[in-house]
This record gives C-alpha cells, structure tokens and sequence, in this order.
C-alpha cells in the first residue's frame, strides 16, 4: 500500500511523464489541444473548480439501480437513433440481406 505522502509525489510525476510521451509520440498535435490541456490544468487548481469537480464524481460513484437503468436505455435510444439516422443518410437498408457466393 503506498503511503499519502509517495502518493502526493508520485501522481504529480506520472502525469509529467504521461504528458511528455504523449508530446513526444503524438503527430498531430495541434495547439488547441495544448491550450485546452492548460486550461484544464489552471482550472484544477482553482480550489472552488476542484471541490465541485470532486463532488461531481463522488456522485456519479453512488449510482442508484434506478438511475442506472434510466442510463442503460437513454443510451439505447440514443444509440439506436443514431444508427439509424447514419444509415439512412448513407443509403444502407436495415435489414438482413443474403449474399450469394456464384
């Protein structure tokens, strides 16, 4: 188990590390990725940003069985629509459709 203190020290520089092999590895990096990174970073420091992002992800943490279902099929229904939509802009009919091989 690590201690708070290595953790305090080691979290820190694996994100360093992390965000140096994407710079280095990463071809098309573009700027706006660089700015939207430092903002996200200045905003997590803000103590205000940083308490109420906390608590946003301690909620999602304790999702009721209710809300999880109402999740499950706002996905469904979105997912099932978007299919849809993309495959009748492109043309492709939904349903199944035999190939013969002569």
């Amino acid at each position: 188990m690590m201690t708070p203190t290595v953790r305090k020290i080691l979290i820190p520089l694996l994100l360093i590390v992390g965000l140096q092999l994407w710079l280095l590895f990463n071809t098309t990096l573009h700027a706006n990725q660089v700015y939207v990174m430092l903002a996200a970073l200045a905003l997590a420091g803000i103590p205000v940003v940083h308490r109420f992002t906390f608590r946003m992800i301690q909620r999602i943490r304790r999702v009721t069985p209710r809300t999880r279902a109402i999740t499950a099929v706002a996905v469904f229904v979105i997912a099932a629509g978007y299919i849809t939509f993309t495959a009748h802009r492109q043309g492709r009919a939904l349903y199944p459709k035999y190939h013969d091989n002569q």
